[in-house]
């Protein structure tokens, strides 16, 4: 009989309350990440480590809340986490494309082809 009772409290109103509550919870910071690529997208830049850069600030966030024994702590560690790796330029793909296509420019990888007037011997 315990076992019926237990499996007819998996079905209460409580129980379906916490499930959707906690749905909620595990959703909003997803929702986020969602609408901040909706917005970078629109500008024309693919993010597609959202979800890694918000794993990151979570955990530099917990390690310095827990050693530095203050939430302010872990919210400046973990805000300063995020905005590292979005200035870095193998998580932007703004500043890695630009980097990329400035070496491209300058001629760096491709050999000068030594006719005169092509583009790789203006270059050199």
């Amino acid at each position: 009989m315990t076992g019926l009772l237990a499996a007819s409290d998996a079905f209460s109103e409580a129980a379906f309350t916490a499930l959707i509550a906690g749905a909620i919870l595990a959703g909003v910071p997803l929702m986020f990440a969602a609408l901040g690529e909706l917005v970078s997208q629109r500008a024309g830049v693919l993010n597609i480590g959202l979800e890694g850069m918000m794993l990151i600030g979570a955990y530099a966030g917990f390690v310095a809340a827990y050693h530095g024994g203050s939430e302010w702590y872990g919210f400046a560690a973990g805000a300063g986490a995020g905005v590292c790796l979005a200035a870095h330029p193998t998580t932007n793909p703004r500043i890695r494309s630009r980097r990329m296509a400035r070496s491209s420019r300058s001629g760096r990888g491709s050999r000068p082809s030594g006719r005169p007037g092509s583009p790789s011997a203006r270059r050199a």
